[in-house]
């Protein structure tokens, strides 16, 4: 993980100056592999840690046999760079990398139920995240990795509410 940061950093040498974001969010995002799915929430961004809320659309095996989930989740994350942003006095390079965990309900539906199959409709959604946010032309960027299928997300962060940073 640490590795893919000092990547960033590489990458992106020219906006060394810029604001950590901190405040509310909105999150949207498309989500890919296997399957395909829509992620949409708000991020409460602190200096070294997250608070979030998400609705989750997931739909794989688009055939016969397609299932779709939908969930909504409360969670959060330690900002791993914003550890050492806060203990270390390290300027935000512009990038971050988060590792937080989901948990909410769920409800699955399937295009050709059985009685088994609806006796399990409602489960629990708990999913461990790794995610990195970037700035990438003046626009925050997500890319993510999750544990439940589609698990890459990719989207950006839009600024809610007043003093944008």
């Amino acid at each position: 993980m640490f590795l893919l940061a000092l990547v960033a950093h590489a990458v992106f040498p020219g906006i060394a100056h810029a604001q950590e974001p901190r405040g509310g969010y909105a999150q949207v995002g498309l989500a890919t592999f296997p399957g395909a799915g829509i992620q949409a929430g708000y991020v409460s961004a602190e200096s070294f840690f997250t608070r979030e809320l998400n609705a989750v659309l997931d739909v794989r095996d688009f055939g016969p046999e397609a299932t779709a989930q939908v969930a909504t989740t409360l969670g959060g994350a330690i900002r791993v760079l914003g550890i050492g942003r806060t203990i270390g006095g390290v300027r935000y390079r512009g990038v971050d990398l988060d590792v937080g965990m989901r948990v909410g309900p769920a409800l699955s539906f399937r295009l050709r139920e059985d009685r088994a199959f609806r006796n399990r409709r409602f489960n629990l959604y708990l999913e461990p995240f790794v995610r990195w946010t970037g700035l990438v032309k003046r626009r925050l960027l997500f890319a993510e990795l999750g544990v439940h299928a589609p698990v890459l997300r990719f989207g950006a962060w839009w600024k809610i509410g007043a003093g944008s940073r």
